[in-house]
């Protein structure tokens, strides 16, 4: 009990599980190899580090080091923090490899219902704005539908008054809150764990539970975030509320979208650690780790994400290295507490615990069995996907819903097959790889 409930004074299973892998998934993500690949960190680069947040300093849900246009001063992000709400200040997420074009996350700006304004927020969003020569243009994507921003403002906080930035495009995402999620979540769990099934009204029933709407509108919003970046060679500044919710969602799927290394096995691993996990997405608030019930704060964020996923790799099946078992597998240790990977609600909380030194990453484990978790119909292409999102196109994921249905479990064919592709075609990269050594030993031999 006291590894289930840590608030009857024991400690999560994860810290007395020591099993040991070859592979150490802790190391996964490195921010410095990881904004040099994205070109963020070179020389005579528009971006640089910034380091106020050294040891959590000023932001508790920010990672310590992150990146910020090269011309805006310490300072100016200092002032940043006080407008933006929890001193979530606009963080670079990805850089266009060629149009240079930049998607930055943040939270809300807290300016009320006077309208209050920041010269230096004003400042930050111009320089993001020109750190693109392409456009002239910055787009400003709002997650949330305007009816909740506009109460926010009433809390001191609200939404960007468009006449106080220069050249800025703004929107609203129209993506429901983390209770309409946590409703339509449970709804949909009634339903799926019903042991007789009506089944003249099961196609009634789901819709009726909003999951796959809500699935629709999110991934809707991470393609036109993908667009503009790709399309209109534009620079994008994506936030919602706090910032650790919808704005991981759709961040980290309009990025899925744009950059095929995301959609590899470790880029996969390396999104989830930057996105989620350094960028403050509360993971023990939203799944209740330790809890005995679900709290308001509840809510299956990060579990949509999985789904979406799930939606992009079902439209392209040949474009994603990993399979639809790593998606099963994250999503069960999501609420296992059996790794260290999703525990509590930030890096700082992290750190603090000593989690990476305490608990085994989810990643050891994954990239030890790495067959598992292939796709054999993978072909590495560089391209971006923007698919056309429509009711039409979105499934119920049965894999996971289905999966504890005490008559209806929802078993998948495919594995074991995939199993067997995963191994034929291994076979065959290493005998055409033997094959041409043998190759290139006879021609050297024969010049000899």
């Amino acid at each position: 009990m006291k590894t289930a409930f840590v608030d009857e004074g024991g400690s999560l299973f994860a810290f007395d599980f020591k099993k040991k892998f070859k592979e150490n998934g802790w190391e996964v993500y490195d921010f410095e190899s990881e904004y040099k690949r994205l070109g963020a960190i070179r020389d005579n680069s528009k971006w640089r580090v910034c380091t106020i947040n050294k040891g959590f300093a000023m932001i508790d849900s920010y990672p310590e080091y992150f990146i910020v246009p090269a011309s805006v001063s310490d300072e100016v992000v200092k002032k940043t923090v006080s407008f933006r709400s929890k001193g979530r200040v606009p963080a670079l997420s990805w850089l266009h490899p060629k149009n240079e074009a930049s998607i930055t996350r943040c939270s809300q700006p807290c300016v009320g219902l006077r309208k209050h304004r920041c010269d230096e927020d004003e400042t930050m969003i111009a320089e993001i704005r020109k750190a693109t020569t392409v456009s002239t243009h910055i787009h400003i994507c709002d997650c949330r539908p305007m009816v909740n921003a506009r109460a926010n403002m009433a809390k001191g906080c609200g939404y960007e008054m468009p006449r106080n930035y220069e050249n800025i495009e703004f929107s609203f995402g129209n993506i429901e809150n983390i209770h309409a999620m946590r409703e339509s979540n449970n709804k949909l769990r009634a339903l799926v764990t019903q042991p007789e099934i009506d089944e003249t009204k099961w196609f009634s029933n789901l819709a009726a539970t909003l999951w796959l709407n809500y699935v629709q509108s999110v991934l809707q919003e991470a393609v036109r975030v993908a667009s503009t970046v790709e399309n209109k060679r534009s620079s994008v500044v994506i936030h919602c509320s706090d910032g650790w919710d919808r704005t991981s969602q759709i961040a980290s799927l309009a990025m899925l979208l744009l950059d095929p290394y995301y959609r590899t096995l470790e880029g996969f691993e390396v999104l989830i650690e930057k996105e989620w996990l350094s960028f403050g997405h509360m993971f023990r608030t939203r799944t209740c780790h330790g809890n005995k019930s679900m709290t308001d704060n509840y809510s299956p964020i990060f579990l949509q994400f999985l789904d979406c996923v799930w939606q992009i790799g079902q439209l392209y099946p040949h474009s994603f290295e990993f399979n639809n078992n790593l998606l099963l597998t994250i999503a069960q240790h999501l609420h296992s507490c059996l790794f260290g990977t999703f525990l509590l609600d930030s890096d700082k909380q992290r750190k603090e615990q000593e989690v990476k030194t305490k608990t085994v990453s989810l990643w050891s484990y994954v990239n030890t069995c790495k067959t598992r978790f292939l796709n054999p119909l993978y072909r590495e292409k560089r391209e971006c996907l923007l698919p056309v999102i429509s009711m039409r196109t979105i499934r119920l994921w049965k894999q996971y819903w289905m999966a504890y249905h005490p008559y209806h479990k929802f078993d998948d064919p495919t594995f074991e097959r995939t199993m067997e592709l995963v191994g034929l075609r291994e076979r065959i990269v290493n005998e055409s790889e033997e094959a041409r050594i043998k190759n290139q030993s006879h021609k050297s031999a024969t010049l000899t």
